[in-house]
C-alpha cells in the first residue's frame, strides 16, 4: 500500500492550514513507516521546509492556485495527467490523495487506485441551493458561476471518498455546492497537529523588544481582511497606553497594498513579524490568542495554540466553536462585537485563576486533535 499526495501552492510562500495539515501527518506517517510522497507543484519556502524536515516529496509544477486555469491549460492538464499516471505506475501507488477539487482533474478512474478527497472550505453563510435560485433573475451571471463550481471547482464525482475536516465543511459542501451522493460517502476526520521540537531558538523576547513580564498577545494568519487582522488592530489599539501588554500578528500579506496599509495605520500598536516557518517560538512567548477570522473549516492555527495551553478568543462564527468552547477553552463573542471581545481579553488578562482554568481546558481538548488520531482515522479509510 502507498500513498500519493498531491498538494497544490495557494499562498506565495506555501505556508498555509492545508500545507501544514501535510506536514503533521507526513512527520506521522515517517513514524509509523508508512510509504508515501507528496506531489507538490510549488518551489517555494514550504517545498524547502518540508524536504528540510525530511518529507518524502518531489516539484511538479502542475497548472496552479486557481481552478480556473483548468479553462485556459486544457493541453497542460493532459500533459500532466500522464506525467501523473507515470509517477502512479513507477511508484505503484494504491491510493491517491488531492486537497483540492479541481486537482481531480489530472486524474483518471480507470488507473485502478483509489481516490481520497479532502475538502476543507468552509463559509460565514451556508446557503441551500434552493435559495440561491431566487437571485438568479437580478443577477443571472451567478449562475454561471453555480454552475461552474459543481461541474468543476467542487466536483468530487471522481472521489471515492470525501473527507471533510469539519461537520462545518461537510455542511458546506451539501448546502452550497451541492454535493448530492451518499452521506455515507463523507467523514470527518479532524486535523490532527504535534509540538514540534524546537531545534534552533531565536530570541524573540529581545529582538522584538519584549519583556519576560509583559503579556502577549497572539495571532497567525494572512493579513487580509477575512482573517479579521483589522478587529485584531482594533483591539490593540485600545491597549495602547498599557506598555506591558503587546500584540503580535504572525502571517504574510496576500495583498501588498492592503498589508501595507494595515502595517502603516497600526504599526505602533501590533508587531508585525510577517511570515515564520518557525511559529512555535511565537505560541512559545504568547499567552492569549486572539483568532479574529471571519469564517474557517475549523483552524488549525488554534489546534496548534492549544497545544501550548493558550486561550482563545474567537468570533462565533461558522467552524470555529467546533474548535473553541465558549467558556471552557476559550471564550466565542458575537461576530462584530470589538467591546465583548476587549472584555474578555481583559478578564483573562486580569483573572489568574480563570486564566489558568482556561488554559488548562485548552491543554485537555487538543487530545481531540492529535495527529495520531488523525491518521489512525484516515488509515481506516485507506484499509
Amino acid at each position: 500500500m502507498k500513498l500519493l499526495i498531491i498538494l497544490e501552492k495557494r499562498s506565495p510562500s506555501g505556508f498555509e492550514g492545508v500545507s501544514r495539515q501535510i506536514f503533521y501527518r507526513c512527520l506521522e506517517f515517517n513514524r509509523r513507516k508508512i510509504d508515501y510522497l507528496v506531489l507538490y507543484n510549488g518551489n517555494d519556502k514550504m517545498y524547502k521546509f518540508l524536504l528540510k524536515n525530511n518529507i518524502k516529496i518531489i516539484h511538479l509544477s502542475f497548472p496552479a492556485k486557481s481552478a480556473k486555469n483548468l479553462f485556459y491549460q486544457r493541453f497542460a492538464i493532459f500533459k500532466f495527467r500522464k506525467k501523473i499516471k507515470k509517477i502512479v505506475e513507477t511508484n505503484k501507488v494504491s491510493h491517491i490523495e488531492v486537497h483540492s477539487a479541481y486537482l481531480l482533474d489530472f486524474l483518471e478512474k480507470k488507473w485502478n487506485v483509489k481516490i481520497i478527497a479532502f475538502h476543507h472550505n468552509a463559509f460565514r453563510i451556508n446557503e441551500p441551493i434552493k435559495y440561491f435560485y431566487l437571485n438568479l433573475l437580478l443577477k443571472p451571471r451567478l449562475l454561471i458561476k453555480k454552475f461552474y463550481e459543481k461541474l468543476i471547482v467542487f466536483n468530487y464525482t471522481k472521489a471515492d471518498k470525501v473527507i471533510a475536516v469539519s461537520n462545518a465543511s461537510k455542511k458546506t459542501l451539501i448546502e452550497k455546492y451541492g454535493y448530492n451522493k451518499k452521506k455515507e460517502n463523507i467523514s470527518i476526520i479532524y486535523p490532527g497537529v504535534k509540538k514540534i521540537a524546537i531545534k534552533k531558538k531565536y530570541d524573540l523576547l529581545k529582538k522584538f523588544n519584549i519583556k519576560k513580564t509583559d503579556k502577549v498577545i497572539l495571532s497567525v494568519g494572512r493579513i487580509s481582511k477575512s482573517k479579521g487582522v483589522e478587529e485584531f488592530c482594533e483591539v490593540a489599539k485600545t491597549f495602547k497606553n498599557k506598555a506591558n501588554i503587546k500584540f503580535i500578528f504572525v502571517g504574510e500579506a496576500s495583498d501588498r497594498y492592503y498589508s501595507s496599509y494595515i502595517k502603516n495605520k497600526y504599526k505602533n500598536f501590533v508587531i508585525f513579524p510577517g511570515q515564520s516557518s518557525d511559529v512555535a517560538n511565537f505560541y512559545k512567548i504568547s499567552d492569549i490568542f486572539l483568532f479574529l477570522s471571519h469564517r474557517e473549516s475549523l483552524g488549525l492555527v488554534l489546534l496548534e495554540a492549544m497545544h501550548y495551553k493558550l486561550p482563545a478568543i474567537v468570533w462565533n462564527v461558522t467552524g470555529l466553536p467546533e474548535t473553541i468552547t465558549n467558556n471552557f477553552n476559550g471564550y466565542c463573542c458575537s461576530f462584530g462585537n470589538i467591546k465583548s471581545v476587549i472584555k474578555k481579553l481583559n478578564y483573562l488578562l486580569y483573572n489568574k485563576i480563570e486564566y489558568q482554568r482556561i488554559s488548562l481546558n485548552a491543554y485537555k481538548k487538543k487530545e481531540m486533535f492529535t495527529v495520531s488520531k488523525s491518521v489512525d482515522k484516515f488509515l481506516n479509510i485507506m484499509n
